[in-house]
């Protein structure tokens, strides 16, 4: 054994040095002084004169007010600034080799062995910053200067390689012979492209600045990542600004600006359909279904090539460490046991001798890391590019394919929405996680299979041994991957599923309250939701078990290996081994984070295919006169359906009339208008327009509102003409509802025109029909949902007076007969056929019958307005009207509006700074507080257990060193004591990462289940209102993508923190115990690390936040096109919504790119910090080794924990960010966790047969919407006695709707009281309440389902009740002839059925439920007059012995009624029985009866 260290070298006499000539060394090294001297004047001059130029330019010239912050690079920049830096490498190696040669040969310093080369070096990176500064001033004529320089620089090197074969001769082994030729071979190439700079920007001019032409245009272009310099753009450094203001306030959207134009989405997407269009054409022709992954490659897989090429550059550099390890614990090993020999010292170094050096491979291993840590990021950010871009264009693709979408495909399930919204945003972002993935599907072999190889050279056939362990489980991880893609698959169908459900609750909430439903509802959710968590589960449980799997694996090669190896430790030193076996691991284990993305992700967008669109099938072929014409028509929903629904449709309407298509509920007259719209598919026959006014608006039944202002909603697109727009106010009675807006028709209108009743809504709809100057006007219906005064002004003042007069094609879908009048043309529809068709006279003749009825039923409903004042009564008391809607309305519409500014819909809330301890507090509590607290226990034990192994391997390494003192049974008694030990301490370290593995993913899983529980259940309990004034998009993105990263990231999250955080603070122990010292020369690190990570995580935070606000918008208009769909394509606007869409996701983009930019930012100076952290780890300890006797094993052991804390810190930084990023969605969801809830509990359990009578008593009844809003319903005192019927009457906003609102309790009653059969509604419970009570609302709502469900959801009632009601709501013989009857399929909002139909149902769906009392809003709107009759007679027997309260437009609804209750401003103006009120003086109800409709 070695006495002991010696420190009297800083070089190892094993580094020879080689001399060809005979002489001293003193001799061999001597140069010609001059010519060194010389060479290093020439190199500093340059130096001084690129300077100099540098800054006359910079101080004296125009160029000093030049603040621009764009530099466009000269073609070759990149080729530049590489081949520059190979030659600083080359010329740092040059310097290290003359500094070691002056150390070790010299007795005396010569500063000439390196100054020369120093000086080049100097030169070459200040030749960086003058072409730096040649690019960003666009002066090329300086490459003058540098080309001279350059040339210079070859001739020096040429001399000097010239003197040195002179002297040495060729002898490749010698390292200073490599540096000059490599030199000379970089010079020229710098000769040649400066040359070439010259040729093309001097010479002949080219403007590299016409390729940015559209981006130099924008002003608010802040992301300028393409315009700068390589080392610029490596480094991130044009996001300083991002970060610097980050920590100042909150970012805003408006301060990140656009980006550049190639991130544009309409440029994305005409790149990603060009290749869609070509890999169909390729399809085609090979009778094949077209691949989207052919397209991906296709538009982006250049991009991939190249980012997956630097990656593996990178990743070459990854296997430096591991050999540069083994080479520095092999020279401290020679340096402590002292077993360096004087001899004598030759003159030349060769390569092997010098990368030898231990302080050599020390900066090699930094250079290594950094340069590795570059490139990634560098690869990567590229592949960010493509991860927006895929995600882009599918989501692009996907608008324009649901643009198309055909209404069939929509209404019958085969196409939900929430199916298409699942690929508009969780699809999407699984193809955008996919794109990320790339550079590891590559990497990872490569890494394997390079570290492996390393591992054989180090450790011989016993390394192949224990690696084949790797490819027997190779095909189990391959299994266990296969299973998590198909459980994946299952989840988006499970997600799809549970979307399709919340949508249509949220959509139809109102309903579900009123019925006190919700809970069954929910409950139907938590079931889908308990599939979808059970899928989890199992993905979960495959997880665990191929993380048994890999480290099951590892474990057994580690032992294999290093028993098989180690029967005798000569030397010591297992860490070279070790650290190669390390990289091994740690390289094959990242790639797992990206399991939630699913193979089916980049498959979904096929699955929307062409089958779905829809079929255009008009045709412009008709005379001018001829507005259009229908021939031989036969039309069906179902495009492969065998019973038609129209059919025998022939027809032809002129130009500028007035049609009018009458018929019964389900006759066929909404589908007619459909077939001429092409909305449904055409079995025979033709529909044509004039080619000259083929021009369509369209007013549908149901009427579909944007979430815009009222003008916008009118205008529709159109350019503002304040005339017409007056005129067209006036048209449709808007002026006094725009009056009582705060913002007046800036008031911004609610999502699907929520904060407007229905008869507004309608208004607006045909407001916006008007205003567009279209040849043809198609209005589904319209005039149903007006009260009499205000349907006929619209008919009269808007369809006759402005689009019959300007010579407008009208067709008008009506119930009204007594306007059959105004008609040019009547057509009939029965059972889906043409029954009649002509004017009125035509059909007297033809039909007196026929005529004869409807004169009666005209007469009927009409014979107590034959009275009528004269025109200018009427138009006084039209204003009276005005002035009491203003009133009244002001007092509703004001509450519902924020601010004088209009906007209705609240600002999407957003918290500033970091996120609350309250949602780490309540992440922790649905994980269970004391899971958390043994999560914390096992990941310290598991630490420990690491840094116990690494010690133990450290002392087993020092085992062969001495043996020659020792029997072999003594040396085999001590290997087996390490043996088992490090046997026992990895199965212990092994155990405890799979039982924190495996703690966390159950822990993580649970909750988000309790998370969305929670989220589920306080949302379906909130008040009506928060569903008023908040888009359903904003709602569903926490039930969409925030519950997906609470799902599926934020538990992989916080495992790879709580991962990296115990292995860096394990780092940070292991050198603070090996080298104290290097804890004083980290702590200025620690506190770099702690500012980059505190300025990274504020702004990472803001921007994460951003980027869930700015995707609410895009999802809500995404949702909102797929509603007006029909509407949208009639007016022919796809390109305007389109172009709104792409809007939207441009803005998202932004976000997005800073959000992934931000990461790169972060990486490359935590990349650059880990590599200080390894420089000064190996310093200190090879350091500590030659002057403080450290064990070579502790510095193999200290500088392996170093790079490891490189990585890991990293990577624990990144999931610091990450991490705060991602609980931002829990953040959201506890958000709409805790929003105010109605008070669903009661004071007083009623009997089970309450209420038996149906008396109601309103005592003195004030209500409000909310505490802090005015009162919409004053002091209302009414007593409604038990089997009466009651009809409700007054203007719009009167409080008609409010007053039975009142009677569900879903508006505060905060003054007075009712009570039903003597018990006050406020005792009972909220669900007892409503379940007691029935309503039919004025919107009718289905849910998707059967007919069966849509009537009896809790399958209480039996078929013969179900059929009994189908008869009594006249749907028996539509229902009966149905293939499946009762199990027919109802589509999302019930889209498969009319309105009239679906509001029949409504109808027999209340007569199920057998209440004392029933409420009627507007309940027969949509039906026709002899239907509506029919209900009435029906109505009038069935519910005999109930009470009934009805509102309704049509005075003919409610002249039977017992009692008749007037309603204005929220007060009580008349009750009493309409004979009495008819026949008192000053009636209002009496003077709605004289009005004419």
């Amino acid at each position: 054994m070695a006495s002991g260290p010696t420190h009297n070298h800083i070089l190892s006499t094993e580094e020879l040095y080689v001399c060809k000539q005979d002489g001293n060394a003193t001799d061999c090294l001597s140069c010609d002084r001059t010519f060194d001297a010389v060479c290093s004047g020439i190199h500093i001059s340059f130096s001084l004169l690129f300077s100099l130029v540098l800054l006359m330019l910079g101080c004296c010239t125009q160029l000093k007010h030049y603040s621009l912050k764009i530099l466009v690079p000269y073609r070759g920049h990149n080729f530049k600034w590489i081949v520059t830096a190979l030659l600083s490498f080359t010329l740092l190696c040059a310097v290290g080799e003359g500094v070691l040669t002056d150390l070790s040969v010299n007795s005396k310093t010569r500063p000439l062995m390196y100054v020369p080369q120093a000086a080049a070096l100097l030169c070459s990176v200040i030749s960086l910053v003058y072409y730096h500064h040649m690019e960003y001033w666009n002066r090329p004529k300086l490459a003058w200067l540098s080309l001279l320089y350059w040339t210079c620089a070859v001739s020096i090197e040429v001399v000097r390689l010239l003197n040195f074969v002179e002297e040495v001769r060729f002898d490749f082994t010698i390292l200073k012979l490599n540096v000059i030729i490599i030199c000379i071979s970089i010079y020229t190439l710098l000769v040649l492209f400066d040359l070439y700079i010259l040729w093309t920007k001097v010479f002949r001019y080219s403007n590299d600045k016409k390729e940015y032409t559209a981006d130099f245009k924008k002003t608010n272009m802040f992301y300028l990542y393409n315009f700068n310099s390589l080392l610029s753009k490596s480094m991130f450094s044009t996001l300083n600004w991002l970060f610097v203001l980050g920590h100042k306030r909150p970012l805003e959207v408006t301060d990140l600006g656009c980006l550049p134009e190639d991130f544009s989405c309409k440029k994305i997407y005409r790149k990603f359909e060009d290749a869609y269009e070509a890999e169909k054409e390729r399809a085609n022709k090979l009778h094949k279904t077209p691949s989207l992954w052919r397209v991906y490659l296709k538009a982006y897989g250049s991009i991939i090539f190249i980012s997956v090429f630097i990656k593996i550059v990178a990743d070459t550099f990854m296997f430096i460490p591991p050999l540069a390890v083994g080479g520095i614990v092999s020279y401290a090993t020679k340096i402590y046991y002292n077993e360096e020999h004087a001899t004598a010292k030759e003159c030349h170094m060769t390569v092997q001798e010098f990368f030898s050096n231990g302080f050599v491979l020390i900066v090699v291993m930094f250079l290594a890391v950094v340069i590795r840590g570059i490139l990634v990021q560098y690869g990567g950010h590229m592949l960010d590019w493509v991860t927006i871009y895929s995600r882009t264009a599918i989501q692009a693709a996907t608008y324009e394919k649901s643009l198309r979408l055909s209404t069939w495909m929509s209404s019958n399930g085969g196409m939900t929405t929430g199916q298409i919204t699942n690929h508009m945003s969780v699809d999407a972002m699984a193809l955008h996680w996919l794109s990320q993935s790339h550079l590891w599907l590559w990497a990872v072999p490569y890494q394997v299979f390079g570290l492996l190889a390393l591992l054989y050279v180090k450790m011989g056939v016993s390394a192949l041994i224990g690696s084949s362990l790797l490819i027997i489980t190779f095909p189990v991880q391959l299994k266990l991957t296969n299973t998590i893609s198909r459980l994946q698959d299952t989840l988006l169908k499970i997600s799809d599923s549970r979307l399709k459900k919340i949508k249509e609750l949220l959509q139809g909430m109102k309903l579900l309250k009123l019925y006190g439903w919700e809970e069954m509802f929910c409950s139907a959710i938590e079931v889908v939701r308990e599939k979808q968590m059970k899928s989890t589960m199992k993905v979960g449980a495959s997880m665990i078990a191929m993380r048994v799997t890999s480290d099951t694996s590892y474990f057994m090669v580690s032992v294999i290996i290093y028993h098989l190896s180690r029967s005798r430790c000569p030397n010591g030193g297992l860490y070279d081994e070790y650290t190669c076996f390390a990289t091994t691991s740690t390289s094959s284990s990242r790639p797992n984070q990206n399991y939630t993305t699913s193979d089916n992700a980049g498959e979904n967008y096929g699955t929307f295919t062409s089958d779905t669109s829809l079929n255009d099938s008009l045709d412009n072929r008709v005379p001018e006169h001829i507005a259009l014409k229908i021939t031989d028509g036969i039309f069906s929903w179902d495009h492969d359906g065998t019973v038609p629904t129209l059919r025998d449709i022939n027809c032809e309407i002129h130009v500028g009339s007035l049609v009018m298509i009458i018929g019964l509920v389900g006759s066929g007259k909404s589908s007619l208008l459909s077939a001429i719209l092409g909305e449904m598919s055409t079995i025979h026959g033709s529909v044509q327009f004039t080619r000259e006014k083929s021009r369509v608006s369209y007013v549908p039944q149901k009427a579909w509102l944007q979430n815009a202002t009222l003008r916008d909603n009118i205008l529709f697109g159109q350019e503002f003409d304040l005339k017409r727009y007056n005129a067209v106010i006036e048209a449709c009675a808007l002026q006094p509802d725009i009056d009582i807006l705060p913002a007046g028709d800036m008031t911004e209108i609610g999502e699907r025109g929520i904060n407007l009743s229905g008869g507004q809504k309608h208004r607006v709809s045909v407001a916006r029909a008007i205003y567009s100057k279209t040849d043809v006007v198609m209005l589904d219906d319209p005039l149903a949902a007006l009260d009499v005064h205000v349907g006929s002004h619209v008919l009269e003042k808007g369809i006759m007076d402005m689009l019959v007069r300007e010579g407008r094609t009208v067709i008008l879908v009506t119930h009204q007969l007594q306007n059959l009048n105004y008609a040019n043309k009547v057509i009939l529809m029965e059972g889906g056929r043409l029954s009649q068709e002509g004017d009125l006279n035509e059909i007297r003749a033809r039909d007196p019958v026929l005529f004869a009825t409807w004169q009666e039923t005209i007469r009927v409903l009409t014979e107590s307005e034959m009275e009528s004042d004269t025109d200018d009564h009427f138009v006084s008391d039209t204003e009276k009207e005005r002035v009491d809607l203003y009133q009244q309305i002001s007092k509703i519409e004001t509450r519902e509006t924020k601010g004088s500014d209009g906007a209705l819909i609240e600002e999407e809330e957003r918290e500033r700074g970091s996120v609350s301890w309250r949602v780490y507090l309540a992440y922790a509590k649905a994980i269970k507080y004391y899971r958390v607290i043994l999560i914390l226990l096992l990941s310290t034990a598991q630490a420990a257990a690491l840094i116990l192994s690494n010690f133990w391997l450290s002392a087993w390494s020092e085992l062969g060193v001495d043996t020659a003192n020792k029997t072999q049974d003594e040396f085999d008694e001590e290997s087996s004591f390490y043996r088992r030990g490090y046997t026992i301490l990895s199965l212990v370290f092994f155990a405890l990462t799979v039982a924190v593995f495996t703690t966390l993913i159950l822990s993580g899983i649970s909750a988000a289940k309790r998370l969305h529980l929670a989220l589920l259940r306080n949302i379906i309990h909130a008040p009506l209102r928060f569903f008023d004034t908040t888009p359903i998009g904003r709602i569903l993105n926490r039930f969409s993508n925030d519950t997906q990263l609470i799902d599926q990231k934020l538990w992989t999250t916080w495992m790879s923190l709580l991962y990296t955080g115990f292995l860096c603070l394990s780092a940070l122990v292991v050198n603070a115990i090996v080298t104290p010292v290097f804890m004083i020369a980290v702590v200025p690190l620690i506190v770099i690390y702690y500012i980059v990570q505190k300025y990274f995580v504020e702004t990472s935070r803001e921007l994460q936040r951003l980027e869930s606000i700015t995707r609410s918008p895009f999802l809500a208009h995404f949702s909102e096109t797929l509603g007006g769909l029909p509407v949208i394509r009639a007016y022919r606007d796809e390109r305007r919504f389109k172009k709104r869409l792409l809007e939207t996701i441009d803005t998202n983009n932004v976000v997005q790119m800073y959000v992934l930019s931000s990461y790169r930012w972060l990486t490359v100076r935590l990349e650059i910090l880990g590599g200080f952290v390894i420089l000064l780890a190996g310093l200190g300890s090879l350091l500590s080794c030659i002057l403080a006797d450290l064990q070579p094993s502790l510095v193999g052991l200290a500088i392996t924990f170093a790079l490891s804390i490189c990585g890991q810190l990293n990577w624990m930084v990144r999931m610091v960010a990450e991490c705060e990023m991602a609980m931002n969605a829990v953040e959201r969801v506890v958000h709409y966790s805790q929003i105010p809830i109605e008070e669903y509990r009661g004071v007083y359990s009623p009997p089970a047969d309450w209420p038996n009578r149906g008396h109601i008593r309103f005592e003195n009844v004030s209500v409000r919407y909310a505490p802090d809003l005015d009162p919409v319903l004053e002091d209302v005192s009414i007593n409604i006695t038990p089997g009466e019927k009651v009809g409700i009457c007054g203007r719009t906003g009167s409080g008609k709707s409010s007053l039975t609102l009142a009677l569900f309790r879903i508006i505060d009653t905060f003054k007075g009281r009712i009570t039903i059969d003597g018990i006050d509604i406020s005792h009972v419970s909220l669900l007892t309440l409503r379940s007691r009570l029935v309503i039919i609302p004025q919107d009718p709502v289905l849910f998707a389902g059967t007919i069966r469900f849509n009537l009896d959801p809790y399958c209480s009632k039996s078929d013969e009740e179900l059929w009994e009601a189908l008869e009594i709501a006249q749907l028996r013989e539509v229902v009966a002839s149905l293939d499946n009857k009762l199990d027919s399929y109802v589509s999302e909002d019930g889209d498969n059925f009319s309105v009239g139909q679906r509001q029949l149902f409504c109808l027999a769906r209340a007569f199920l439920r057998n209440a004392k009392i029933l409420i009627m809003d507007e309940a027969t709107a949509s039906v026709d007059m002899e239907t509506d009759a029919i209900l009435q007679n029906v109505i009038s027997v069935a519910f005999a012995h109930r009470t009934v309260i009805t509102i309704a437009h049509r005075i003919a609804s409610i002249i039977d009624s017992d009692s008749v209750l007037v309603l204005s401003e929220g007060k009580v103006m008349e009750y009493g029985s309409p004979s009495t009120l008819q026949n008192q003086e000053g009636s209002a109800f009496a003077s709605l009866l004289k009005k004419r409709l």
